[in-house]
């Protein structure tokens, strides 16, 4: 990437992809100044003489979001290194993400809440925190929602409610009725948390001699959530869903979002037939009629967005026997354009935004970004027809996807791919 940090930019002729914009799928010139947009016209002519114009972009949106992410972990670098994970944002076009971090990252003060687990040296992107149900894995220490808003944070529960007791689940309901627009981003335990059920389903599973019921499992989960959701009155987002049979249950609370990640629109569960440690997700991959069910669900809004579910390894964790390799995949260089090449059928690139960027947005409770005179200039610079290969390392390795990152504009520096 080649980055840049002239104050002044003028985009020739590039495609408005944005929704909420008045512009939205005309080609215009955008003005940017000091990160904000200062002009957008058929034709701007006045152009500042320190300005730099760049003439041969194709489309510009509002920054993309991965709202579900588990890179740059302080203790983990041996996962991936910072710098690494900074490189493949840059690749995946992403300028905002949400991480989660580990239970002992969320520390409360006296009068207010420590929560930085994230390095200072991060740039290019704008980074937001999860803030976990409790400070320690057996969740006898809630942590106060009410500080956690404050701080900006966005409540995480890793299996709630299933993984704590009755007590707690009522304790939990009295710290997040303090706060009025908490959102609560809950997924299905962890594997080694001491669930009883295996992780497989399909014809494939019974031909391996795999048991389980993770679809069942999962419906099952939703349903309690929206149980608690009737109870608490509280919006919850489950973000990782794998099975399409939980659109059609109509019993389903309205506060319960459901958002999925972009391995879970490309493979069944045919992917490990021959063992391949490199299909192990979590929650697991579904047999070969969810794919399209799940595309259909985001094009009809019952799905409001995708998410990379970045988990990553270290390769030598990779080189393990099946069952020991753990779950999770470097998705994040690839994610963004694997979800459109899936999407691209069956919506525009402007009804993208709406799954890549806006939805997000509003579920982590950031300020709407819509390109206009005046807006912050968080920008994804893209080209919808374009071509490119998955990266090395992630899922879609080789894999020939549509669309082509361009560049970002965020923090007031333009990062151009070369």
């Amino acid at each position: 990437m080649e980055m840049n940090e002239t104050p002044f930019y003028l985009l020739k002729s590039v495609r408005i992809t944005d929704p909420t914009s008045q512009w939205d799928n005309q080609v215009v010139d955008v003005c940017i100044r000091n990160g904000f947009i200062e002009e957008i016209g058929e034709r701007i002519t006045k152009i500042p003489e320190a300005c730099r114009v760049l003439n041969q972009l194709s489309c510009v949106s509002p920054g993309w979001v991965d709202p579900w992410n588990h890179g740059a972990k302080p203790g983990e670098e041996h996962h991936q290194s910072l710098l690494e994970w900074s490189q493949q944002l840059a690749q995946s076009g992403i300028t905002t993400v949400a991480l989660s971090p580990t239970k002992g990252q969320t520390l409360e003060q006296v009068g207010g809440v420590e929560f930085r687990p994230y390095s200072n040296e991060i740039r290019g992107v704008e980074v937001h925190s999860f803030a976990p149900q409790s400070q320690d894995m057996d969740g006898r220490h809630m942590v106060n929602y009410q500080l956690l808003a404050q701080a900006g944070a966005v409540g995480f529960s890793d299996g709630f409610p299933n993984m704590v007791s009755k007590a707690l689940m009522l304790e939990s309901a009295k710290y997040t009725s303090k706060v009025n627009d908490v959102q609560i981003w809950v997924v299905l335990p962890d594997p080694g948390l001491g669930r009883t059920f295996q992780v497989w389903e399909g014809d494939v599973a019974l031909q391996m001699g795999l048991e389980g019921m993770p679809i069942f499992v999962e419906n099952a989960y939703l349903q309690q959530l929206s149980t608690w959701i009737e109870y608490t009155g509280k919006s919850m987002v489950y973000p990782l869903l794998s099975g399409a049979s939980a659109l059609m249950n109509k019993d389903l609370s309205h506060g319960l979002t459901l958002g999925t990640a972009a391995h879970y629109l490309w493979w069944s569960d045919l992917a490990f037939s021959d063992f391949n440690e490199g299909f192990k997700f979590w929650p697991p991959l579904s047999p070969l009629p969810n794919q399209e069910a799940m595309i259909q669900g985001l094009k009809q809004g019952l799905i409001s967005f995708v998410c990379s579910d970045h988990r990553p390894y270290h390769s030598d964790a990779r080189e393990t026997a099946f069952a020991d390799a753990p779950f999770g995949q470097s998705t994040l260089p690839s994610f963004s354009l694997a979800s459109w090449t899936r999407l691209q059928t069956c919506m525009s690139p402007s009804d993208f935004i709406h799954v890549i960027s806006h939805n997000s947005r509003a579920l982590l409770g950031l300020p709407a970004l819509s390109l206009g005179e005046g807006a912050r200039a968080e920008l994804t610079l893209w080209d919808p027809g374009g071509k490119s290969i998955g990266a090395t390392g992630s899922p879609w390795a080789g894999c020939s996807l549509e669309g082509k990152i361009q560049g970002r504009l965020v923090q007031g520096v333009l990062d151009l791919e070369k």
